[in-house]
C-alpha cells in the first residue's frame, strides 16, 4: 500500500476512513476463502463498500472506483485485484491505511472487528422473527 498513491482527503479517503471507522463489511455470498489465507479474513467486494458509502450520504463519483479498487486491495491480503478481496483484521487494516496516509488518518485502539452486515438486497430478518 505504500507505494500506491493515496490522497487521504479525497473523497475516496473519506469514504476509506468512514469506512474503516465503522468497521463495517457486507456478508458475501459464495465467497471461498483460499487454502493459503489466514482463518481471520474476511471477505469484501468494492461494490459493497460503494453502497455503504451511498447509504451514509458518502459521495462518490464513477471514476473514483479506480482508486477506490486500488485502496481496497492495499489493505487487503493476497496479491490479486479479483473479488472478493481478503480484508486482514480490523486494526491490521486501519493500520495499513494510516501508513498509506502517512498518519493523516488515525484509529483509536479499540479493540473492534470487523462487523458482517447483511448482503444489500437480502432481508434484514427472516420470516420466522
Amino acid at each position: 500500500m505504500a507505494s500506491a498513491k493515496v490522497r487521504a482527503n479525497s473523497r475516496v479517503g473519506t469514504v476509506m476512513k468512514a469506512w474503516l471507522d465503522a468497521g463495517e463489511v457486507m456478508h458475501v455470498r459464495k465467497a471461498i476463502r483460499p487454502r493459503w489465507l489466514e482463518v481471520d479474513a474476511v471477505p469484501c467486494c468494492m461494490d459493497d463498500v460503494v453502497h455503504w458509502a451511498g447509504r451514509r450520504g458518502l459521495e462518490l463519483r464513477p471514476h473514483d472506483i479506480v482508486e477506490l479498487r486500488a485502496c481496497i486491495f492495499g489493505i487487503s491480503r493476497g496479491d490479486s485485484w479479483s473479488e472478493p478481496f481478503w480484508l486482514p483484521e480490523l486494526h491490521l487494516a486501519r493500520g495499513r491505511w494510516s501508513q498509506a496516509t502517512e498518519w493523516a488518518h488515525d484509529f483509536d485502539a479499540d479493540g473492534r472487528e470487523w462487523v458482517t452486515l447483511p448482503a444489500f438486497g437480502l432481508p434484514l430478518f427472516s420470516p420466522d422473527d
